[in-house]
């Protein structure tokens, strides 16, 4: 019993944490860094001199001083700091073929701590005051690890104060929802976990001032940094971090719900949006899974759905294989080994046809019948698509002779 205890409080606090949104995002930019051992199993003999053993195997690299940021001597090992992530790699490999006693590790112990903004005047930036107010007023526990380490002043009177914190007064605050009190108020406080954020790109894989990437909008993507059209626009917005789309102050389940309600839909466990991704510029792919009363309805409306002021045509996701290159069903563009067909007039070309502005002459290249005029690659009405239809659909649980698939199934 009392294991099962111990499990259900576990699995409650890290509901709680979950819940709060207790870690920030919200933490310094850190470097690359890596963590050197002078003995195999992550194991460090301090009567051993790792400075004498390193700096000649560092200085073998290539311009090593430009690309080793820092080297910290600790008591248990000895971190290495560099400019980028490549030139980690390449020091990483140098120390195993000159050092090969020595053991590494990616993940630096950092010590928990969190940080604070505080408005403070000049007399009451020192540490240790600070330290002995924070535990006075957050009746926080006496101990050697909690204390004022940092304080930063950021921008007029504003000041970023780092706390180390020991296990026991992190979920003091945790309980409080992860609020400090400070004089008649209380501030949030964050979780220094070092986040490694691009500004310019809106990317994780690096910082700003390494980023070559092109500028994106962390508002609509677009290629512009300040001053974007739809700041104060209640439009539809993306993120350009992980390229999906979210309508401001929503997700999917609203979006579930509008959708069910402007098309009169039953709403039951199967009908929902499972993603939304973008395809070019402000055009966004939608899926939606679908219950088969849902289904009957959108067909009796002829494949459309409300949204908002207009409608949209529906497509039937049945994950057709269609190759862009020689048009046809069997394989992808990127699989594709025949011979390029064109797609206007079956002649070895991709781009530039010379009568992709005349219907008369369009043919299909799909199929056998490409008589001209009869019906174009990729139409609803081509007898290869159709086949191939009638195959994939089988393994869905829909009629065949009720399928909604794209007019051309190339732009998709």
């Amino acid at each position: 019993m009392s294991q099962l205890g111990e499990s259900v409080r576990i699995l409650l606090d890290y509901l709680r944490a979950e819940r709060l949104g207790w870690v920030s995002c919200q933490g310094l930019v850190r470097r690359p860094e890596l963590i050197v051992y002078n003995m195999p199993n992550l194991q460090h003999n301090r009567d051993l001199d790792t400075r004498e053993l390193l700096i000649p195997v560092l200085e073998l690299l290539p311009e090593w001083q430009a690309k080793i940021f820092y080297i910290q001597y600790r008591r248990g090992f000895v971190i290495i700091g560099f400019r980028q992530l490549s030139h980690k790699a390449q020091t990483r490999r140098l120390l195993r073929s000159h050092l090969p006693d020595f053991s590494f590790r990616n993940v630096v112990p950092h010590q928990a701590n969190i940080y604070f903004f505080l408005k403070l005047s000049d007399g009451e930036t020192g540490p240790e005051d600070l330290t002995e107010d924070i535990i006075l007023q957050n009746d926080l526990i006496y101990d050697l690890v909690t204390k004022v380490t940092l304080v930063q002043l950021k921008i007029r009177n504003i000041y970023r104060v780092t706390l180390n914190i020991s296990a026991q007064n992190r979920e003091i605050l945790l309980s409080r929802d992860g609020f400090l009190s400070w004089r008649s108020g209380v501030v949030r406080i964050y979780d220094g976990i070092g986040l490694t954020a691009c500004m310019k790109c809106c990317s994780f894989s690096h910082a700003t001032r390494n980023c070559a990437n092109p500028v994106c909008c962390f508002i609509c993507g677009g290629n512009h940094y300040r001053n974007c059209p739809s700041r104060l626009l209640p439009v539809p917005r993306c993120c350009v971090s992980c390229r999906g789309m979210s309508l401001v102050g929503n997700n999917l389940i609203e979006i579930t719900r509008s959708i069910l309600e402007m098309n009169e839909l039953y709403s039951d466990d199967t009908t929902k949006v499972v993603s939304i991704d973008r395809t070019s510029g402000k055009i966004f792919r939608v899926t939606l899974e679908i219950s088969e009363r849902n289904r009957e309805r959108l067909l009796d409306r002829d494949g459309l759905l409300s949204w908002r002021s207009g409608s949209v045509r529906v497509y039937d996701d049945i994950g057709l294989n269609y190759c862009t290159r020689c048009c046809s069903f069997n394989h992808l563009a990127a699989d594709c080994r025949n011979n390029i067909r064109c797609s206007v007039c079956r002649e070895p070309h991709l781009t530039d046809c010379p009568f992709i502005f005349f219907p008369v002459k369009h043919v299909c290249a799909s199929c056998d019948d490409f008589n001209c005029g009869t019906h174009v690659t990729f139409s609803p009405q081509c007898p290869s698509l159709q086949a191939r239809i009638h195959r994939e659909v089988r393994y869905f649980n829909i009629k065949y002779n009720w399928v909604l698939v794209p007019h051309n199934p190339a732009l998709y």
